[in-house]
C-alpha cells in the first residue's frame, strides 16, 4: 500500500523523495490531530475513570484544574452515599409514611404519595407483589422498593366484612368493580356469605391469593 502512493506521488505527480517524505509526515500529523481529541474525551471525560485517576497526576499532566477536580470528586462519592439505602434500612409497609419511603433509591414523593394512597386503598398491604399494581412503579424502583420493605405488622391490616359492608363502600375497593359489586349484593339477598368459595363461585375472575386475606364474614 505504501510503495503504491509512493509510487503514485513519484510518478503521477513528480513528486521527489523529499517531497513524498514531508507528505507522509504531515499524514501522521493529521492522524493523529483527528484521534488524539477523541482518546481524550472517551479517556478523561468519564467521571469514572476521573475517580479512578489521583488529582495531582491528572491536573499535572493534562492541566486540569484541580479545585474542579475535588469538586467532581465530592459529588461522586456524595451521590453514592445518598442515593444508596442501608442494607439494613427496613421498612413496615403498613405502618411507613411518604418520608421513609422517600429513604429508597428510586422512590420519590409523587411514587411514594402513590404506595401510601394505594395501601390506604386496599386496607393494608399482605403481600410484596401487590406493589406491582401501584400505577408507574416499575424496576429498578420496584425492585429496590420490595429489597427494603416488609409486612411484618398485620395488626393495622383493615379487613371487610362481605355480608355487612355497604355497595359505595366495596365499590372504593381496588379489587372490586361494579359488576363484581353488583353480584355481591344479588347474591346476599338470598344468602349470606361464610366462606370465601362462595365468592369464588360468583366471582372466579377474582385472584383469590389477593383478595381473599381482606374478606371477613
Amino acid at each position: 500500500m505504501k510503495t503504491k502512493i509512493e509510487n503514485f506521488l513519484k510518478y503521477q505527480i513528480e513528486f521527489s523523495q523529499k517531497e513524498i517524505r514531508a507528505t507522509w509526515v504531515l499524514f501522521f500529523i493529521s492522524i493523529g490531530i483527528i484521534i488524539l481529541p477523541i482518546i481524550y474525551k472517551n479517556t478523561f471525560n468519564d467521571p469514572a475513570t476521573i475517580t479512578s485517576i489521583p488529582i495531582h497526576v491528572i491536573a499535572e499532566n493534562h492541566k486540569i484544574n484541580e479545585n474542579q477536580l475535588n469538586i467532581n470528586h465530592f459529588y461522586q462519592s456524595n451521590k453514592k452515599h445518598h442515593d444508596v439505602p442501608s442494607s439494613k434500612l427496613s421498612i413496615d409497609i403498613n405502618t411507613t409514611d411518604t418520608n421513609n419511603l422517600k429513604k429508597i433509591n428510586g422512590i420519590g414523593s409523587v411514587l411514594s404519595s402513590r404506595i401510601i394512597k394505594y395501601r390506604e386503598a386496599l386496607g393494608g398491604i399482605h403481600s410484596l407483589d401487590q406493589l406491582d399494581e401501584v400505577y408507574g412503579l416499575k424496576d429498578p424502583a420496584l425492585s429496590e422498593l420490595k429489597n427494603h420493605i416488609n409486612t411484618n405488622n398485620l395488626n393495622v391490616f383493615r379487613q371487610i366484612n362481605i355480608n355487612n359492608i355497604t355497595f359505595k363502600e366495596l365499590l372504593h375497593h381496588p379489587y372490586f368493580d361494579y359488576n363484581d359489586v353488583k353480584c355481591i349484593f344479588e347474591y346476599r339477598r338470598k344468602n349470606l356469605f361464610s366462606s370465601y368459595e362462595q365468592i369464588n363461585e360468583i366471582l372466579p375472575h377474582l385472584n383469590k391469593k389477593l383478595v381473599a386475606p381482606y374478606i371477613t364474614f
